[in-house]
């Protein structure tokens, strides 16, 4: 996952640069552009959770989607760089209230899968650590014995 995870640093790091840059008049970004953009971080966080998924739900309890979630993971993020580096060169004859509406939606969408999913990993480590300590105190406990 280490190529993935340069790539995702990357692109992050290219996204803030536009946001700094669209403030100042070096730059133009369109609704469409931008709905484009949206729809490339829904698929970046989906991916994103599809690993979650895989690295506890599946491996922990021994469900046997891992390989389609795998596979998922690799579309969403084949899907997002689709979005970026095609989506925005179709000719779509789509009015701005359309493009604004879907954005707002994928926007939305991926904040909230986002949210959920930085809560997620954060109960994950909570009871990773609680596990920890508790089979540390333990060890420590039979030592004495």
């Amino acid at each position: 996952m280490k190529v993935t995870t340069n790539f995702t640093k990357l692109m992050g790091f290219a996204f803030i640069l536009l946001s700094v840059l669209r403030l100042t008049p070096i730059i133009s970004v369109n609704g469409k552009l931008l709905l484009c953009f949206g729809i490339a971080a829904l698929l970046l966080i989906l991916s994103d959770l599809f690993e979650f998924i895989i690295e506890g739900f599946v491996k922990n309890k021994g469900f046997h989607w891992e390989k389609a979630l795998e596979i998922l993971h690799y579309i969403s993020l084949a899907c997002a760089a689709i979005a970026i580096i095609v989506l925005p060169n179709l000719k779509i004859g789509i009015s701005v209230k359309e493009v604004n509406a879907w954005s707002d939606t994928v926007t939305l969408a991926g904040l909230g899968i986002a949210i959920t999913l930085i809560g997620l990993k954060h109960e994950r480590m909570q009871k990773r650590l609680l596990s920890s300590k508790l089979k540390n105190k333990g060890e420590g406990t039979n030592q004495n014995a």
